[in-house]
């Protein structure tokens, strides 16, 4: 008797189909907006990749890379890939922008597992996440899904487990990747629900394998390229959150000319220290992604790509603040000169004062997030969501 061979391909395509079609839709979105063009990130990316095919040390002959040596190194190998393909640097792109996607829908399925379908589809089709993904090919989206991978295994026991381990793992790799979490270690510290030994093993470990990342290149010029251009690298020195108050009492700036913008960073840090007290007794899957929120809301320094790092906690906690902080912040990324520079868009009145108050509109909707959760008293994620 002959066993018939199982088709188990159609039930799935059948059983998935709407949501397979909005995936296919996504990953089709980010590879039509990678063809409008691209910007010096991208520009930078080649710099690196080629530099890194070569096994050159990225932090000795480029000051355009200022992350840790994980994704310099993915960029090396599929630059080495491209270079034997036609058309090498459009591959190379290619290979980047599928990278970012398979974040974009790790993020996506975590929303999923929270919050159900529809908020998962409309994060991973939000115009925010595939133009970043797709024209700026900005990796904060791979740093942030190792993050909530690494949140999975957050373990109080008294004693250690292979939870444990591989939640400092996953930890340590979302910092190496790119530094988001930096901040997030002395959230942890704050937690009391954790043995103190752990709290000392979350922060040490990460810390230590971040810097221990750098060993390979610190030799030579990439000594001075990783201090100057990592370690002591400052963004945009625009802080968003404060400009509209800085404007009306200063009328324009004064301080921030007079100062150069020097208290912003330090101003960060102790507003992002200071939230992580105040969210102490949250659970560490809310403190993180509340985390994600202080982290661009308070930040000394926002540009087109920061805008995608507090997606995923939008989308989970809150209904409507997702609803305008997308809406807004899509106008903007299609309208604004680093962005995709719609042409057309430009011709719609106020525009160019909308696009110089953009990020202060982004980071005026997340800090009423914060301070939405900052009054409620309920330590999870569920009771929270009341439609702010």
């Amino acid at each position: 008797m002959k066993c018939k061979p199982l088709n188990i391909t159609m039930p799935f395509i059948e059983k998935h189909r709407v949501l397979l079609l909005h995936l296919a839709l996504g990953v089709l979105f980010r590879y039509c907006v990678m063809l409008m063009g691209h910007n010096f990130d991208f520009e930078s990316y080649v710099i690196v990749g080629d530099i890194v095919s070569q096994f050159g040390n990225v932090y000795a002959r480029t000051s355009r890379y200022n992350y840790g040596p994980l994704f310099s190194c993915v960029m090396g190998l599929f630059y080495a890939v491209a270079k034997n393909l036609p058309h090498p640097i459009f591959f190379y792109r290619v290979f980047i922008v599928g990278l970012l996607t398979c974040a974009d829908v790790g993020i996506a399925l975590f929303i999923r597992k929270k919050c159900g379908r529809a908020a998962a589809v409309l994060f991973f089709l939000n115009p925010v996440s595939i133009i970043i993904t797709g024209y700026h090919n900005q990796f904060d989206n791979i740093a942030v899904f190792i993050a909530l991978a690494a949140i999975r295994f957050y373990n109080t026991e008294n004693r250690f487990t292979k939870k444990d381990i591989l939640f400092i793992a996953l930890m340590s790799l979302s910092l190496i990747t790119k530094h988001i979490v930096v901040f997030f270690f002395f959230w942890l510290l704050l937690k009391k629900e954790l043995p103190l030994k752990k709290r000392c093993a979350f922060v040490v470990v990460p810390s230590f394998l971040f810097l221990l990342s750098f060993l390979p290149f610190f030799h030579g010029a990439g000594q001075d390229g990783i201090i100057n251009n990592v370690f002591l690298y400052r963004s945009f020195n625009n802080m968003p959150l404060l400009q509209p108050l800085i404007w009306l009492v200063h009328q324009g700036g004064w301080l921030v000319n007079r100062s150069g913008g020097r208290f912003y960073f330090p101003l960060f840090i102790i507003l992002v220290c200071a939230a992580g007290y105040i969210f102490r007794k949250k659970d560490a899957e809310t403190s993180l992604l509340l985390y994600l929120v202080c982290l661009t809301a308070f930040s000394s320094a926002v540009a087109n790509q920061y805008l995608a790092i507090p997606l995923v906690s939008l989308f989970v906690l809150t209904k409507y603040s997702r609803l305008a902080y997308v809406f807004f912040m899509s106008i903007y990324l299609a309208v604004e000169a680093n962005g995709l520079h719609i042409q057309r868009l430009h011709a719609l009145p106020f525009i160019g004062v909308y696009c110089d108050w953009a990020y202060s509109l982004a980071c005026f909707i997340l800090f009423l997030v914060i301070l939405k959760y900052a009054a409620a008293e309920t330590p999870g994620i569920r009771p929270e969501i009341t439609g702010h």
